[in-house]
């Protein structure tokens, strides 16, 4: 269960019912109208922030640990692995590996043979492959974003390294 309070004077808003075990995320969606929640029961829940009504489940076959909104407002993110279309609760995207999503829509995804590339959605084309900033082969990435003018890609890898790739020109 997670609950809504008003900031300013303490009052109980809301509470949304639904996860069969412990809320561990909570996140609202930046215009505020919707609220993430993950839980230990391996799913992702949508509600509408003012009423607290429920909107859909998201179910993953793994433990939750991350759930965002996209830049764009129109997915939702699982454990940077997984998308999902805010607008019906439908699996859009499933990556063998953390993904990210620029402001301006482009995605950086790792292709079929494990190299990260950027990816122009609306094209539906590779624009280039990112360059390793890994020096060991079992030293993976563990995290990668998007700067928020989305000129910026910053990955950092198991072993602490980490890198800043222009997200224009590779």
């Amino acid at each position: 269960t997670a609950k809504i309070w008003d900031a300013a004077t303490g009052a109980l808003l809301s509470t949304l019912k639904g996860h069969t075990a412990g809320v561990l995320i909570a996140k609202f969606s930046a215009d505020d109208k919707y609220i993430l929640t993950g839980a230990n029961d391996s799913t992702g829940k949508l509600w509408d922030a003012k009423s607290g009504n429920f909107i859909f489940s998201m179910k993953i076959n793994e433990r939750l640990n991350e759930i965002d909104f996209s830049p764009d407002q129109k997915q939702i993110i699982i454990n940077n692995t997984k998308v999902w279309n805010k607008k019906d609760g439908t699996a859009a995207a499933s990556y063998n590996g953390i993904f990210a999503i620029s402001a301006n829509g482009k995605t950086i995804a790792p292709d079929d043979k494990g190299n990260y590339v950027l990816w122009d959605s609306a094209k539906q084309n590779i624009l280039f492959t990112l360059p390793e900033v890994r020096r060991y082969q079992e030293d993976k990435i563990e995290s990668i974003r998007f700067s928020k003018d989305s000129k910026t890609i910053i990955e950092t890898t198991k072993f602490g390294r980490s890198g800043a790739i222009d997200a224009v020109t590779g």
